[in-house]
């Protein structure tokens, strides 16, 4: 018996500043649908740390995202394109980190417009 199923393909794909997870791809289907994106510390460490916003403090991991005390929401993906990065959790809801350095950045919902300045505190 084979080990790997006839119909699949493994792909393993690596992309400046992703890694690409390998997986099984059923035939005929396109593997862009299948891979998984898990971003690198190279590629988002400039937003991973603790931030003071006007209505709160909000911590950011490679995999969790925590707003003011409220319990962690997992980060199903995160783009970045210069020095702004898109934080997605669901279909229906991101934020978007906009000019991100060393010190601050700013934060906006595109789904309510809400926008607000902050600082790094560590």
């Amino acid at each position: 018996m084979p080990l790997v199923d006839r119909r699949c393909i493994f792909a393993i794909l690596f992309v400046t500043g992703w890694m690409m997870v390998p997986m099984m791809v059923p035939e005929g289907r396109a593997i862009a649908q299948t891979v998984v994106q898990v971003p690198t510390m190279a590629s988002i460490g400039a937003i991973v740390g603790t931030w003071r916003c006007p209505l709160g403090t909000m911590q950011i991991s490679p995999s969790t995202y925590v707003f003011s005390g409220e319990p962690a929401t997992r980060i199903r993906s995160i783009v970045r394109r210069g020095q702004d990065y898109r934080v997605i959790f669901s279909r229906e809801m991101s934020v978007t980190l906009l000019g991100v350095n060393l010190r601050s950045l700013t934060w906006h919902s595109p789904k309510t417009g809400d926008t607000f300045d902050c600082t790094r505190t560590r």
